[in-house]
């Protein structure tokens, strides 16, 4: 996983990428250079309901440790 903070915006952004054995297969090792091109790619791929559900559960973890 790669933790990055982002800093061209005027509020808090984190992101927590996760380098997937699907993702790593498609584009190759992990680099800080790709994600923005693979969060670009998949942002346009629909989210199964169950993945979602997954999404919601961690956000809301990340949360109670981060507030």
């Amino acid at each position: 996983m790669t933790l990055i903070q982002e800093e061209h915006s005027s509020h808090f952004h984190l992101w927590f990428f996760p380098w997937l054995p699907d993702i790593i297969q498609k584009h190759g090792e992990p680099s800080l250079v790709k994600i923005r091109g693979i969060m670009a790619e998949v942002s346009r791929q629909p989210i199964r309901a169950e993945a979602w559900s997954e999404l919601e559960k961690t956000i809301e973890r990340i949360k109670t440790i981060m507030l």
